[in-house]
């Protein structure tokens, strides 16, 4: 098993090594697009997504529980107000 991830790891230092420098900037630059793509994408219809995945998980029957209110304390006045 050590040989084949030795072999592996010299096989793909040899072919990075061997690719030009425009290739990598090429790659690099095609890259930071496609990662500026999906923050813009997702930036602007995250919530959007968030709904469609929700109601997709919703369908195969595993929602979450609604959460409850917690109810707003009734404020007392005079006698009523005890200390528990």
């Amino acid at each position: 098993m050590a040989f084949l991830i030795s072999y592996l790891a010299a096989r793909t230092y040899l072919t990075l090594r061997r690719q030009g420098g425009q290739a990598m900037v090429e790659y690099a630059i095609i890259l930071i697009l496609v990662s500026v793509v999906c923050v813009v994408v997702l930036a602007t219809n995250g919530v959007q997504l968030q709904h469609l995945f929700s109601n997709v998980t919703c369908g195969f029957g595993h929602c979450a529980p609604t959460v409850q209110p917690t109810p707003t304390p009734i404020p007392c006045s005079g006698d009523d107000c005890r200390p528990a």
